[in-house]
């Protein structure tokens, strides 16, 4: 797969997406373990090419319990189930148990592991060969709304992971549409919400469709088959993604500048 360029999107940005992109820039961390390194390579520079992300790549179980055990918080988790030995990824699990804003990948051949990191409370498993050789989308459509929903929780396991789920699985434009879908009012979702995050479901949901429409344009770099066409889906909601990057650029500073000020 050819080397990332800049996307379209990045070069011509709107006053709202410059702004959201630089104040951004480089804070959400993806910690990818893979040990061949040119497919390391690959995910890193040409799946998820956003200047958003900080995507740190490692070679080695023993480099990947270093970094876990540094000072930097990885917001999500691309992980090789099979490192030196075929169970190294589900060790490294073992160091985070239960951490859903994780990606695993594995051969067709070790469908089996794949199912018991699952069981074991990663988000979803990608065959290697389907992300390489047939559709990237949607991988990169998971770990991008992975690192976003985790950024905006700090990194932190919701006790109602489920309700953040909803948002990227289906199209939630606001809060009362996402109370509706769980049957519950929205003071109770408001509750939830700021005991996991300290945003209101406004916020959370204007943060998220902002930012994860961001990082996910950035990936679908012009090389990848089926770009023009994941474009358009965007532009289809153009006016509503306008909304909320300039909701996230009047709101930043207030939300994130006192996080950022105290590292």
């Amino acid at each position: 797969m050819p080397k990332a360029v800049s996307s379209p999107d990045a070069r011509s940005a709107s006053p709202a997406q410059a702004t959201v992109r630089d104040f951004f820039s480089q804070r959400f961390n993806v910690l990818c373990i893979e040990d061949r390194i040119d497919i390391c390579d690959l995910l890193c520079e040409s799946i998820l090419p956003s200047p958003i992300l900080n995507v740190k790549p490692v070679n080695s179980p023993e480099a990947a319990k270093t970094a876990l055990a540094g000072n930097l918080t990885f917001h999500a988790w691309v992980l090789d189930l099979s490192l030196k030995r075929h169970n190294d990824g589900m060790e490294i699990l073992k160091l985070r148990p239960n951490f859903p804003f994780c990606v695993v990948l594995s051969g067709a051949q070790s469908m089996d592991d794949a199912t018991a990191a699952i069981k074991a409370g990663v988000f979803s498993a990608h065959d290697k060969k389907s992300i390489f050789a047939v559709d990237p989308h949607p991988f990169i459509s998971e770990v991008c709304a992975l690192a976003t929903v985790s950024f905006l929780l700090k990194a932190r396991k919701p006790a109602r992971f489920d309700l953040y789920q909803l948002i990227f699985r289906e199209f939630v434009r606001t809060p009362e549409d996402w109370s509706e879908r769980y049957c519950m009012n929205v003071r109770t979702l408001r509750n939830i919400c700021e005991e996991d995050a300290r945003l209101s479901p406004k916020q959370f949901l204007c943060f998220f469709h902002a930012l994860n429409s961001l990082l996910v344009s950035d990936c679908i770099v012009g090389s990848m088959a089926g770009a023009t066409a994941l474009r358009q889906a965007f532009v289809r909601r153009r006016d509503f993604y306008d909304y909320c990057l300039d909701y996230v650029a009047r709101n930043i500073d207030a939300v994130y500048g006192p996080l950022f000020l105290e590292k």
